[in-house]
């Protein structure tokens, strides 16, 4: 998706704020969930600027505890934000093993390793995340889309969807997650219900546009499906789903 910022309830520092963008691939997705990560953080822009070694001095010279542990958490999160992937990894997995209930360490290790293609480890990270904060909505989001693209448990995806959704109602992405999987349960009116709420908030995202088209098409409504689809095939003409896009416009 496009960026998209969640509050994770806690205090609203710097260093404590994450802005997450759900990027997903279309046809048999992917559900790859790109980030973007606000460092923030004690040392500021000048720290950004010096090299991973400097970086590294200056947060050992910072000391242990509770500071440490949250600098170690900026590191890994600026290596995110860099696309140095297996260091956030170690960076994060570090902060996990001095303090193990994160639930935004977590959730950001989770699309780590759905960078990785890891998508196992991702819902483990998603669901340790659920287990400290039953209520965070961005995991159970996330742990819905995977479940439904790459574990095939249509029944549990459903759960952690509505769970989102409920506790986040006017967010797109989790109207479209949502919307999606009652599309695949071939619910085709609570479908396009759900999926014309996010196309409404996000009118020119591709994948939100395929959902709400191939939903309609589904649910007989082929002038709002065609128009739709015709505005994917715009935003998004060398998407893996054209061709199907396509198939689907010539039959209408």
């Amino acid at each position: 998706m496009d960026v998209h910022g969640w509050g994770y309830g806690h205090a609203r520092t710097e260093q404590e704020i994450i802005v997450l963008a759900r990027v997903k691939t279309n046809n048999h997705r992917d559900a790859l969930h790109n980030l973007y990560v606000i460092a923030g953080g004690v040392f500021g822009r000048q720290q950004a600027e010096l090299g991973a070694a400097g970086r590294r001095e200056a947060f050992d010279a910072a000391g242990q505890g509770s500071v440490r542990i949250g600098v170690d958490r900026n590191l890994g999160e600026l290596y995110a934000r860099q696309g140095k992937i297996e260091q956030a990894v170690d960076e994060l997995e570090g902060v996990l093993k001095k303090s193990p209930r994160q639930p935004s360490v977590l959730m950001l290790l989770g699309m780590l390793h759905e960078q990785q293609k890891d998508f196992s480890r991702a819902m483990a990270r998603y669901e340790e995340a659920l287990q400290v904060n039953a209520n965070f909505a961005p995991a159970a989001n996330n742990l819905a889309w995977l479940l439904l693209e790459h574990a095939g448990d249509k029944e549990r995806a459903l759960s952690y969807a509505e769970r989102a959704w409920k506790l986040s109602p006017s967010d797109p992405n989790f109207a479209d997650t949502l919307g999606w999987i009652y599309f695949k349960k071939q619910m085709y009116p609570k479908a396009v219900g759900l999926l014309k709420e996010a196309v409404n908030q996000l009118p020119e995202h591709p994948t939100i546009l395929y959902h709400y088209g191939m939903a309609q098409y589904w649910n007989d409504n082929n002038d709002e499906a065609k128009k739709s689809l015709t505005k994917f095939l715009k935003v998004s003409p060398n998407s893996p789903d054209a061709a199907e896009v396509r198939k689907v416009l010539a039959a209408l």
